[in-house]
């Protein structure tokens, strides 16, 4: 994504909170709440993920090196 795609999603999304909150604080406010949230969701996926990666392990015996 270019820095001007960027921009212009950024300027989509704060007009879309802003429309639906009414009030810049408020606004902020949600779009904060909903990015720890997606932050909090990545986090939970990453560990449940790196529970199935490898750690030098094959069918219950170490690899050897």
């Amino acid at each position: 994504m270019s820095h001007l795609d960027t921009d212009k999603a950024v300027e989509a999304i704060a007009a879309a909170y802003l429309e639906e909150e009414r009030d810049a604080l408020a606004a902020l406010e949600a779009v904060v709440r909903d990015a720890l949230a997606d932050l909090t969701e990545r986090e939970r996926r990453i560990g449940e993920a790196a529970r199935f990666v490898s750690r030098g392990y094959i069918r219950g015996r170490e690899i050897e090196r």
